[in-house]
Formats: C-alpha cells, structure tokens, sequence
C-alpha cells in the first residue's frame, strides 16, 4: 500500500493553532521539532499523529482544524497500529488510534467533531528513526517495505546486505515479525532490524 503525505502540521504549544510547514524534522523517539509534543517522555510512544485526507473531505473541518500533525492520501491508517511503516524515509509504528474528543470543536469553535470523525479520527505512531517528511513523500506499509529491500538486493550498484555472523551466509531476506520488519538470515537464522537509509530509496 502506497499513499502521499498532503499537508504538514505543527504548533509549539498545546492549544495555539496548527501552522502548515513543507518540511518536518522527525527525531527518533521524540516527534516533530516545533510540534508541542516534542521531546516529552509520555508521549515518545505517540509522538505523531497521521489522518486520511478522505476522511477529513467528508467532513466541514479544515485539515489544520483536527490538529493532527501528517495528512495523508490514498493510505489506510486503521489497520497500522502495531505495524512498522514509511513516511518518506522515516519509519514509524503504529500505536493507538487517534479517538476523536470534543477539544478541537472547542478550539476551532465549530461542533461535531467528535461525531464526524468517529472511528476514523488518524493514527499515533511513534517515530523510529530520524529524518525529514516532505509534502509529497510516499508512505508505505510493511509489505512495500520489503520489496524496496528485496529491490536493493537485487541491485548490483550496491553491495547486498549480509549476515553479520558469517561473511560467508547467504543475502539477508526481509519479512515482517510481529509488525515489524526485519532482516533475516536464511541459513543461521539471525535478525536484524536496521539497515542503511539508502535501502529505502530504490
């Protein structure tokens, strides 16, 4: 599953209206830089939060006015908690869904947000590894994950990730574990969850 990131917000302080920005600095397990939320150890875990563009057009709320901080396009969101995913060259994992509460009718003055967002008001993630999200970057679930790895393996520009064990093993395979995806090595079994950023870009 591919989508696009379509809009950017953050504010510095809980409760002062969303500013749209073209581009966010994501710190691992901190969140958005000039987001309200970043740094703060409770929220590491949920330290960004993604809606769906389709969601917010059925509805007579501005994309600013639900606070979220990634909207995105053509990318599901519900069935992401607890699964590893790509907001441009960022990973991310799913954490809880975003239940939608009457705070941004009571910011934005405009009633009904809570009804017209249920079940579908985003998702909070946490951010695994720190870069830079673009207005247009790709989002992509696990599945397309592995075939950018399996891409890059493939490739004979670069050289093949391989086991760290044994020189001799066979090309580290990508597979999803528990939601996550991991490299794994086919002839001794070991795992690795980290991998060059360039891997993610083929």
């Amino acid at each position: 599953m591919q989508g696009t990131v379509v809009q950017i917000f953050v504010t510095p302080n809980r409760g002062e209206p969303m500013r749209e920005i073209a581009i966010a600095h994501a710190t691992e397990h901190r969140g958005l830089m000039e987001d309200r939320y970043f740094g703060e150890q409770e929220e590491a875990r949920r330290s960004v939060t993604l809606i769906e563009q389709e969601v917010i057009e059925k509805t007579n709320f501005l994309s600013k006015k639900t606070r979220r901080n990634i909207v995105v396009k053509n990318f599901s969101l519900n069935s992401l908690v607890g699964k590893e995913f790509l907001v441009g060259n960022v990973k991310m994992r799913g954490v809880e869904l975003c239940e939608p509460c009457k705070r941004p009718s009571k910011l934005s003055g405009k009633p009904g947000f809570k009804e017209a967002f249920y079940n579908c008001g985003g998702l909070r993630a946490e951010i695994l590894t720190t870069g830079e999200i673009r207005k247009s970057d790709v989002t992509q679930d696990g599945e397309e994950m592995i075939n950018r790895i399996n891409a890059y393996q493939r490739n004979e520009m670069f050289h093949p990730l391989t086991c760290q064990i044994k020189s001799t093993h066979a090309l580290l395979k990508p597979m999803e574990e528990n939601g996550k995806v991991i490299l794994i090595c086919p002839t001794c079994n070991h795992k690795q969850t980290n991998w060059p950023s360039v891997v993610l870009w083929i």
